[in-house]
């Protein structure tokens, strides 16, 4: 009975280490470095030709310059429209300096970059959205762009490249602050990686709901949990993502039949 009491204790004090990694450093704590300053090789910025010497190819790839500064700035998430022209979500209020003082200046936005000769340089840039703060995920979706800025959830339809009257999807979408402690909410931990599946429900990270398009409206319902960044699906539609902890989770059951659990469960996955 001992040795059973010992291993539960072991096994839940291990069980916790990921979660408290979750809550970072403490405010002004001292980061003692791991690896002597002299041992570290030096890690210039580069100019995008000289970033591409610097990469060691498979046979037979190739790589090349899309678009490049100042063209897109701080991009987060790209998608490619039916046309192939790229749109890109840039997050250029991330992190002014250490503490992320001005965050809340409304300098993210939306952009559209085009190759128009087919050289697979894009030529063409203009912005659809501007004004954006702290913009954290997109989707092209039902004519019209999903776009998270917290701590909202908008739905803009697309006339002409241009955005039309936004609608709320979910007043409650990568909320950034807890109003209940007056805390500011550390961006790493709120909702993300808008992503339409096969089943047409939109699926999020770290976001307990997801959304779907229905008789003219958007409808919501309840949703495991993931964590916390990334997520993709395989050719049966399967949900696949990771998190700071694992490398890889998956739903490899629909994950709607976890949804009469608890409130910000977390939906247990493929881990390896």
């Amino acid at each position: 009975m001992r040795k059973l009491l010992g291993s539960v204790l072991l096994i839940t004090a291990v069980a916790a280490l990921p979660a408290c990694a979750q809550k970072g450093d403490k405010r002004d704590e001292v980061q003692k470095p791991l690896v002597p300053a002299k041992l570290i090789p030096p890690s210039p910025p580069l100019t995008p030709a000289e970033a591409l010497k610097s990469f060691k190819l498979a046979s037979g790839f190739k790589i090349q310059t899309f678009a490049h500064e100042p063209q897109v700035q701080v991009p987060i998430a790209l998608q490619f429209d039916p046309d192939g022209r790229m749109w890109v979500l840039e997050m250029r209020g991330f992190m002014p300096n250490a503490r992320g003082a001005g965050e809340e200046k409304p300098v993210g936005r939306v952009s559209i970059l085009e190759d128009a000769d087919g050289d697979g340089v894009a030529e063409l840039a203009k912005v659809f959205l501007d004004g954006l703060v702290m913009p954290r995920a997109f989707l092209l979706v039902q004519g019209g762009l999903l776009l998270a800025e917290p701590p909202k959830l908008w739905f803009y339809p697309i006339h002409n490249d241009q955005p039309g009257e936004r609608v709320v999807v979910d007043e409650d979408y990568a909320k950034e602050a807890d109003t209940k402690l007056g805390l500011r909410a550390n961006p790493e931990h709120a909702a993300n990686s808008l992503t339409l599946a096969m089943d047409n429900w939109i699926y999020s990270m770290d976001h307990t709901r997801r959304y779907r398009f229905v008789g003219g409206q958007w409808v919501k319902e309840a949703n495991p949990k993931r964590a916390q960044y990334g997520l993709s699906q395989d050719n049966f539609g399967r949900l696949f993502y990771n998190s700071n902890s694992d490398q890889l989770r998956g739903d490899l059951v629909p994950s709607h039949y976890a949804a009469r659990a608890a409130a910000g469960t977390r939906l247990p996955g493929l881990a390896t």
